[in-house]
């Protein structure tokens, strides 16, 4: 038959593979029951790497700080806690710990949330009986927000629905933006600061808060939102500027942390997906499947104990400070050739220190551009570095400005020597140390009647002003600019029973500057004895300006109106 001469080829070919297959059966019946005899072995191996891993893992948790990576009841990484070591600009912020319970011993590592560089909007979801959980882990973020920051940080908190009551740490931090009882008005004042924040130090080189160098922004903060039990009694507006900061903030700094009560629905129209880059943490009970089978338990918010002894700590430290000297200031020349080169017929003006992203920060008086400053007010507490920027301001106009140019009237109005180095001082008309209240008013008397005597001279050039003045080259003598810069100024008022002080200041505050006069008044606090006239004296002080003051004085100041400005940059030490 055909074919048949192969049969024998195919039966050898047959009988081989028999063979192979008898072979390869007998190996993988080794193989079997070699792994079923190492087999048992395996759990002490897996389980002695496991041990090694964490090991690792917990040894470099400990090298970080306890703001970082310590749950609350970690008291002995608590008491080694150092708010002065510095910020801590981490990607992440601890939400909780991620347990592993598939060893012999529970595993436990912190688990974390994008926190600073991350551009993310912190949701926490939580409805039910764990709305409260999620209100929890909020107030646990607050609290840890402050101390990873430490002086760093601001928040402004809002909770309509519990008029504030999801906040009971508020009264500890270090700066709580003041709520007046308008969610949407308050929170249109972050998306104001976020502006700010842009504009004075982003660019096309540095395009986020967190790339601004430290030394540049050190009298800046991060600015967190906390938002409770939202949307309740959030209109429709609030929810909008909300969504705003949310989507635009990080870059400037500021960080939303939304507490979400799915509870309660959002307006119509209104959804959760237009607040973009969130990153959603859903609260669903205290224990949740986590990454690669692990369980994720929430931090709930420290007990208040613990809390006292972190903010009464972090109160205690030191805030980041920059010192700039007086030769770092580029306005300054070293040379003494280039001295009394400026002419004051428009302004006077001093450096002082920077501000913003290395800009140049400038005490002026006169006009410029239309814009008047004819007076400034200084608020500062002791030690707050008052007297150092009075010698900063003397320094810097009598290098700028000659004899001919400026003349300075200096008064201490109570029993301090600072202004003694300028006895000799030729810009110097009158330096009093230590005088009588009725021989500091004496000075303002001069001052009116230095007034009266240009305003003759303005009238005999028919000229309306200093200014005008100046520019019809002075056809009847030369004059300087006057600043008369009183420390204490209080001291002016001390047994004036008929208000004699506050009728010349007025006098100086409505008609000083057209004469060329001009005052810069400073305090440690806002008010004085026996001042009259107080809201139209200082309704002439274009400059308010304060330092680090005590709170009611800082409301005090806030009298001159929220637009004034500030001397929150950093100033220059001689």
């Amino acid at each position: 038959m055909f074919g048949k001469e192969k049969i024998p080829h195919l039966e050898s070919q047959i009988e081989e593979l028999a063979g192979k297959l008898r072979t390869e059966r007998a190996r993988a019946a080794q193989l079997y029951a070699h792994g079923q005899k190492h087999s048992v072995q395996l759990p002490e191996f897996y389980s002695t790497r496991f041990q090694e891993q964490l090991a690792r893992v917990q040894a470099k948790a400990a090298a970080l700080p306890p703001d970082y990576m310590a749950g609350w009841n970690e008291n002995s990484a608590w008491r080694a806690w150092d708010p002065s070591s510095g910020i801590h600009e981490f990607a992440h912020i601890r939400i909780g710990d991620l347990l592993d319970p598939r060893g012999n011993n529970v595993a436990i590592i912190p688990g974390f949330a994008p926190f600073i560089s991350q551009k993310k909007t912190v949701v926490i979801r939580a409805g039910g009986k764990n709305v409260g959980i999620g209100l929890s882990l909020l107030q646990s973020l607050v609290v840890r927000t402050a101390l990873m920051l430490p002086h760093q940080a601001r928040y402004t908190l809002v909770d309509p629905a519990g008029a504030g009551l999801a906040f009971p740490m508020r009264r500890h931090l270090p700066q709580v933006m003041e709520n007046t009882g308008d969610v949407r008005r308050d929170l249109e004042g972050v998306i104001s600061d976020i502006q700010r924040i842009i504009e004075t130090y982003l660019d096309a080189r540095v395009t986020s808060f967190e790339k601004v160098a430290h030394s540049m922004r050190v009298n800046e903060a991060y600015h967190f939102v906390f938002a409770a039990n939202f949307p309740k009694d959030y209109d429709r507006r609030a929810i909008e500027v909300l969504r705003q900061i949310g989507n635009t903030g990080a870059e400037a700094g500021v960080y939303l942390f939304l507490h979400y009560n799915t509870d309660h629905e959002l307006p119509r129209d209104i959804s959760m997906d237009t607040f973009e880059h969130m990153h959603i943490i859903d609260v669903t009970g205290r224990e949740l499947p986590g990454p690669q089978g692990l369980q994720l338990r929430f931090d709930t918010a420290p007990s208040p104990e613990v809390q006292e002894q972190l903010f009464q700590i972090l109160s205690e430290s030191k805030p980041p400070e920059r010192t700039i000297a007086w030769d770092d200031l580029p306005s300054v020349s070293q040379d003494a050739g280039a001295w009394w080169q400026s002419n004051a017929t428009d302004v006077v003006e001093a450096q002082i220190g920077f501000h913003g992203n290395q800009q140049s920060l400038n005490l002026w008086f006169g006009a410029r551009d239309g814009r008047p400053c004819a007076h400034g007010v200084l608020g500062a507490m002791t030690g707050s570095g008052k007297s150092n920027l009075y010698h900063v301001i003397i320094a810097g106009l009598a290098t700028h400005y000659s004899p001919e140019e400026l003349r300075m009237y200096l008064i201490d109005g109570k029993d301090g020597v600072e202004f003694q180095p300028y006895r000799n001082l030729p810009h110097a008309e009158v330096v009093s140390l230590r005088s009588s209240p009725e021989l500091s008013r004496s000075v303002l008397a001069e001052l009116i009647a230095e007034k009266e005597r240009r305003n003759d001279l303005f009238t005999a050039a028919s000229a309306r002003d200093f200014v005008e003045y100046r520019r019809k080259g002075e056809p009847y003598g030369k004059i300087p600019r006057v600043l008369l810069l009183v420390d204490e100024y209080q001291e002016l008022f001390e047994g004036d029973q008929e208000g004699a002080a506050s009728d010349m200041l007025l006098q100086l505050a409505a008609q000083g500057r057209s004469a060329g006069i001009h005052m810069y008044l400073g305090s440690q606090h806002f008010g004085a004895a026996n001042m009259m006239h107080r809201q139209k004296i200082f309704g002439n002080f274009h400059l308010r300006s304060a330092m680090q003051m005590a709170n009611d004085d800082v409301q005090a100041l806030t009298e001159f109106g929220r637009r004034g400005k500030s001397l929150i940059a950093v100033t220059c030490n001689l």
